[in-house]
């Protein structure tokens, strides 16, 4: 997994998983994320989840990203991430980070 997409999911661990579980599979406080960013979602673009993080979703308990402490600068590594699951290219659990010939 690359860096950046590896920050996504320590922000998701951090910001979103309380609600839409470690997993991102759905708790009682919030829905499963897997389907909801999959191909057939409701949340299958990439402009729809920014919506959904600017706020769309506060009537049903969704607070901003703003709200939430998110630093913009890792959205687009959520985004990544969250997608990865709903296509089913990323699994459950902490990810492997991809390493860099110049880490060793």
């Amino acid at each position: 997994m690359d860096s950046e997409t590896y920050q996504g999911w320590k922000q998701y661990s951090l910001h979103c998983s309380r609600c839409h579980g470690d997993e991102a599979l759905g708790t009682t406080f919030g829905p499963d994320l897997v389907t909801s960013l999959g191909p057939d979602g409701d949340i299958s673009s990439k402009e729809q989840f920014l919506e959904v993080l600017r706020g769309s979703r506060s009537s049903k308990g969704m607070p901003s990203a703003a709200k939430m402490g998110l630093d913009s600068v890792y959205i687009e590594g959520l985004y990544r991430y969250l997608s990865g699951r709903g296509s089913g290219r990323l699994k459950g659990g902490r990810p492997a980070r991809l390493e860099h010939p110049a880490d060793h």
